[in-house]
């Protein structure tokens, strides 16, 4: 058991991507319907469990590997069963202000798809990770968060934008789905 417990614990040090993501968020004061912007993006954060946040740091530590590779960016959706949300993470070697244009695009194709696909009725939140164009690809931080709720696309998108969302985000029957252990198996 102690062995067990020692790989979690290992495993848990993952987490610390999450945790300094959230961290990031804690000073926005920006007001979206009354409250600050941040806390809409730290509750977000903060619903996911531990073991949750370490195997989401897994993924995201993954990242620069696929930019060593030579890749200029990379893409992928979580779905965060506390809230019902997705949270879209975007890498990019783009300047901010594109990285930002192609982050509100990806989050807008992600509601199309889960709408069309899943009758989705709640948010897909943005997450915009600008990484260096020097080798080798240092990760530089987050340069750009967006959240959009399902209202402002239902009846608002054409078989194109289905067709595109479909092209970056897989057909529903092909999702990954990553079984939360509390010992994982490594």
């Amino acid at each position: 058991m102690a062995e067990a417990i020692a790989s979690r614990t290992s495993h848990n040090e993952y987490s610390g991507w999450i945790d300094k993501l959230e961290s990031g968020f804690s000073d926005q004061r920006k007001l979206f319907d009354g409250y600050p912007l941040g806390l809409y993006f730290t509750w977000e954060i903060g619903s996911i469990s531990r073991r949750e946040r370490a195997y989401l740091g897994k993924k995201l530590d993954s990242v620069q590997a696929w930019f060593k590779k030579g890749n200029s960016t990379r893409r992928f959706a979580w779905f965060n069963g506390s809230t019902g949300n997705w949270l879209v993470f975007y890498y990019s070697k783009s300047e901010q202000s594109l990285l930002h244009k192609e982050l509100h695009r990806l989050v807008e194709l992600k509601l199309i798809k889960e709408v069309d696909e899943a009758s989705f009725k709640y948010g897909v939140y943005g997450f915009g990770l600008q990484v260096s164009v020097t080798f080798p690809p240092r990760l530089l931080g987050l340069a750009s968060a967006i959240v959009i709720g399902a209202d402002e696309v239902i009846g608002k998108y054409s078989q194109t934008d289905f067709e595109e969302a479909r092209k970056h985000f897989g057909d529903i029957n092909n999702r990954q789905t990553i079984e939360i252990k509390e010992f994982p198996e490594e």
